[in-house]
């Protein structure tokens, strides 16, 4: 399996671990909403037991609270957050799932990469963040000899990946390409030999521009 495949299937296990974490906060909280809920309508409907709160409904209501970590008060607007949260996620996930499956292909159809001579990686993440990105070019430090140069458009930052062997033997720096970039593109960026990191105004356009920025590895040898 080539570089390509690699960094679309990592991509998609990144979107499956974030969005497992909030369906598993918003599943412990949802209890207590319902518990809230009929708290409310007991005060409201029973005037003779206004102030008499059940110990068990309140009990419930304390634990679901206390996993939202949130007070029994604030839990409906925590878990209504939640929800909110849990509904954005839905609407992420549906294009995140289309860009997946658009990259996958594009990553089947794409030449393989001879990953025993010096390569440049560059990846589109879609609409991904900054963190997604830097963990992309983080990979270059464990391999031999590549540049990972990765895009997130959901905040319009990339991040710039360089493997030890190649800023050793052939001057290649992960800051150097990072500032070409932010100065063609109009943005910030900063960071060692190994990864760097910046900020560009329209990261959609740096996508259709990016490979145009990264260092010629083609003749460097082999051995």
């Amino acid at each position: 399996m080539n570089t390509a495949k690699l960094v679309a299937l990592g991509a998609a296990f990144a979107i499956a671990v974030t969005n497992g974490y909030w369906w598993r906060r918003l599943r412990t909280v949802e209890s207590g909403l319902e518990t809230s809920h009929e708290w409310d309508q007991r005060a409201v409907t029973n005037d003779a037991d206004r102030d008499v709160v059940d110990s068990r409904q309140m009990s419930l209501l304390n634990r679901a609270a206390e996993k939202a970590d949130t007070t029994p008060e604030d839990l409906p607007e925590t878990v209504e957050m939640l929800d909110e949260k849990r509904r954005e996620l839905r609407t992420n996930v549906k294009k995140l799932r289309t860009e997946w499956v658009s990259s996958y292909w594009e990553a089947l159809t794409r030449s393989s990469i001879e990953t025993d001579r010096p390569h440049v990686v560059t990846i589109d993440l879609g609409r991904s963040t900054y963190d997604d990105a830097r963990a992309f070019a983080n990979h270059a430090q464990d391999a031999d000899r590549e540049v990972v140069v990765a895009v997130a458009r959901s905040d319009d930052t990339f991040a710039v990946g360089v493997s030890e062997d190649l800023t050793e033997r052939f001057g290649v720096s992960a800051d150097d390409i990072a500032t070409t970039i932010a100065t063609e593109e109009d943005g910030n960026a900063g960071g060692t030999a190994a990864f760097a990191g910046g900020s560009v105004p329209d990261a959609d356009r740096l996508c259709d521009r990016v490979d145009g920025y990264c260092p010629d590895l083609h003749s460097q040898p082999a051995g």
